[in-house]
């Protein structure tokens, strides 16, 4: 009995040692939007439902309360919370979502993510990541409908002497047929030293700095 009882013991360790070590604190304020209107900045116009046209949003908690013209979507969270509401522009390079995050380590490796949806199936938003001023990894497109949310992730490395960074998101998609989506749970997330082999779709590094530039290698 003795000997069993180590032996599950043993295995259970073996196991817990295997995981992967846990990604660090979320470094974004405000990432579900569960704060509101709040802890951000954008080019779009903030309105309160009813939506008026091309280039506005809102924070709420279901897409077809904002346009009757919109799938029924709640959030990616718990689907009953709030999540950034978007009717994407028609003019180019308008910031979508912005945020400076501070107190960072310098040659460190973070992992920005995001959730994005589509509300409408037509023109879907193609979204550009930057940091810094500078283009990170390719351009993020939810082939999914009927309220499926996809998770999106670029590595972003921070230079020599850089302790923030200013993380854009802006749509390159300018038809106003459609071109309807949503955010949610943003992250900015330091990756496990430990864990040099970790993979994820939709995942791609980058090095970052106020001067660099950027080769991104698609991991798959």
């Amino acid at each position: 009995m003795t000997t069993r009882v180590l032996s599950v013991l043993w295995a259970l360790l073996v196991g817990l040692l295997a995981l992967p070590a846990a990604y660090g604190q979320n470094r974004i304020s405000n990432p579900g939007f569960e704060s509101g209107n709040t802890g951000f900045t954008t080019g779009y116009t903030f309105s309160n439902p009813p939506d008026p046209g091309q280039g506005s949003y809102t924070v709420g908690t279901n897409s077809r309360a904002y346009n009757n013209n919109l799938g029924s979507y709640g959030d990616h969270t718990t689907g009953t919370g709030n999540y950034l509401i978007v009717n994407g522009a028609t003019v180019t390079n308008v910031t979508v979502w912005q945020q400076t995050v501070t107190g960072l380590q310098p040659n460190t490796t973070y992992r920005f993510s995001f959730w994005l949806l589509n509300t409408s199936p037509a023109n879907k938003a193609r979204l550009q990541v930057s940091a810094n001023g500078t283009d990170a990894g390719p351009v993020f497109t939810n082939p999914l409908d009927g309220g499926n949310w996809q998770y999106n992730a670029v590595d972003l490395t921070t230079g020599s002497s850089d302790t923030q960074l200013t993380i854009r998101l802006r749509n390159l998609e300018l038809n106003g047929n459609g071109n309807d989506f949503g955010l949610d749970d943003i992250a900015l997330l330091a990756p496990p030293a430990a864990n040099p082999q970790l993979t994820a779709n939709n995942v791609t590094t980058a090095a970052i700095s106020t001067s660099a530039t950027i080769n991104g290698t698609l991991i798959s």
